[in-house]
């Protein structure tokens, strides 16, 4: 089924670009014959092939990223395409959050390399993928930008 048959169907997010979309212009097939593909949830960057949340609790788990990256990221740098280096404010309680955080995200996603350091007064979050995964650090990127320019519009990194 192409998006053309589904009007406005590329309209639902504009975090997904058209090649996002590749992938769902599909049918699957359903009780009552085939129906298009589910719709990525709108801002996930997680492939739903590869995390074991619920399309209930995706949203969730990204408004806990996305609370995290608002309040406590200092800076990020992107050391190779799998691999995000995130600056965190070095708080017991960020600490704690961070933690709780990236423990669960790695038990629904195990492609995940999680890896909270202190160094130079800061908290570091390094977040690793495999080369088939380099989307999903894309997405993380993209997400933690956003959060923090929403949180603190015209801050400088």
């Amino acid at each position: 089924m192409s998006s053309a048959a589904w009007p406005g169907r590329r309209w639902s997010s504009t975090l997904l670009r058209d090649a996002d979309y590749a992938a769902f212009d599909q049918e699957v097939p359903g009780a009552c014959g085939t129906v298009p593909a589910p719709l990525p949830v709108p801002g996930i960057w997680v492939p739903a092939d590869a995390c074991t949340l619920t399309t209930a609790e995706q949203p969730l788990r990204m408004e806990e990223f996305d609370a995290l990256f608002a309040t406590a990221l200092r800076g990020l740098e992107r050391r190779e395409p799998g691999w995000l280096h995130l600056r965190l404010t070095a708080d017991p309680q960020v600490e704690a959050s961070a933690r709780e955080l990236i423990e669960r995200e790695s038990e629904c996603c195990s492609f995940f390399d999680f890896r909270l350091t202190h160094a130079d007064g800061d908290l570091r979050l390094d977040v690793r993928v495999p080369e088939g995964r380099v989307d999903v650090v894309d997405g993380i990127a993209r997400q933690a930008e956003a959060a923090r320019a929403q949180a603190q519009p015209g801050s400088a990194w």
